[in-house]
């Protein structure tokens, strides 16, 4: 069994052996407000959820109610079908909820498809906001302790689209303030997510649920 989860981890999120998770700090005066609207992804783990050869990808935030937001997480990938090849926009749509309004930048992002899976959905927060100053940059993180190791997970997001082009001092100073939170940060696994404006033309686009 724990094969099989190093194995399926090991094609996902990033491994720590001899590592616990470190709680993420509180920011009790957490804004939602002005957290809402668009976010671009310009680094992040590995995920089993999205294509490592995906670009332009983001998320846009926005308001449900005192403690849910609406979520909008887009990237174009390659696509090869009976139709052909070329780019396809993808978008999935979904909620983040603060559990404890005590810790309001710990949320729990989730996608449903239907009431089982709503009715059966862990109910543990998955998305920390570990720093933000709202108007350039958010860093987001999720870990689960196994133990002997830990699994990791991390975004970087940004307002400005093509920061590491625009700014790239900038870039390498929010680099560094991510890996104060983690050194996962720091390894050759981290994908730099290709975000030229000019290059996020797409052909096809799909929504999920549809």
């Amino acid at each position: 069994m724990k094969t099989a989860l190093l194995f399926s981890a090991a094609n996902a999120q990033l491994i720590s052996f001899g590592k616990s998770c470190t709680s993420p700090p509180l920011i009790a005066d957490f804004d939602l407000d002005r957290y809402y609207g668009k976010w671009w992804e310009n680094a992040r783990t590995p995920v089993s959820f999205s294509d490592d050869n995906d670009k332009c990808g983001g998320a846009e935030y926005g308001p449900v109610d005192a403690s849910t937001i609406s979520v909008n997480n887009s990237h174009i990938i390659p696509y090869s079908d009976n139709s052909g090849s070329g780019l396809e926009l993808q978008e999935i749509l979904g909620n983040a909820k603060i559990l404890d309004a005590n810790f309001p930048n710990k949320l729990l992002v989730y996608f449903d498809y239907g009431y089982q899976l709503s009715a059966s959905r862990d109910e543990r927060s998955n998305y920390w906001i570990m720093d933000t100053n709202y108007d350039e940059y958010a860093i987001i993180m999720n870990c689960e302790d196994f133990g002997s190791f830990s699994l990791e997970w991390g975004w970087l997001l940004t307002r400005d689209q093509n920061i590491r082009e625009n700014n790239p001092q900038r870039w390498a100073e929010l680099m560094d303030i991510a890996i104060g939170f983690s050194d996962v940060w720091e390894r050759e696994e981290i994908l730099m997510i290709p975000q030229d404006p000019n290059d996020c033309t797409y052909d096809k686009e799909s929504y999920w649920p549809n």
